[in-house]
């Protein structure tokens, strides 16, 4: 008799054991299927034709051909510097474009130089007279014969400026 007690026992055990996961699992069906579903995803569509822009220009100016010519290459031109007046001074020219400018110092007057440079140049002479007693000093520079820049200064302790940009 105690084993059949034992036996009822067991079985209802089993069979409550085995109704509560039947139980569970219908639950967890029951929440999966009641799941909203979600958004359907679609891709746009991509435009596969140009559209066509109004309105742009068709006749673009053409492109200058005389740009300026690099320091050192294309052209040569003859540069001619000159200083005149009540010496003496100190000169300062440029011979070549990208380096030092070259120095006279204490120059008799009349002073002239001439050098030969190609493509684009700084064609400048500066001439500084420092002396206490009133005179005058000019300076001029030419490019291929033709003057390019002119100065004349008056008084005590005076500077003379020619300078040009050539392309």
């Amino acid at each position: 008799m105690l084993i059949a007690v034992t036996l009822l026992l067991c079985a209802g055990g089993i069979t409550s054991g085995v109704l509560l996961v039947n139980r569970a699992t219908d639950k967890a069906e029951e929440a999966i299927n009641n799941l909203p579903t979600p958004p359907s995803l679609t891709v746009p569509q991509v435009p596969t034709e140009v559209p066509e822009v109004p309105g742009l220009p068709t006749d673009l100016p053409e492109l200058p051909t005389n740009l300026p010519q690099l320091p050192g290459e294309g052209t040569e031109i003859e540069v001619e510097y000159e200083v005149t007046g009540d010496g003496p001074v100190e000169i300062v020219y440029m011979e070549d474009l990208g380096k030092e400018p070259k120095r006279v110092s204490d120059a008799k007057l009349p002073w002239r130089k001439t050098v030969k440079l190609r493509g684009s140049s700084l064609v400048s002479v500066v001439a500084v007279r420092g002396n206490i007693t009133d005179g005058s000093i000019s300076c001029s520079a030419k490019v291929n014969g033709e003057e390019v820049a002119q100065k004349t200064s008056t008084g005590t302790f005076i500077t003379a400026t020619c300078s040009k940009v050539i392309f």
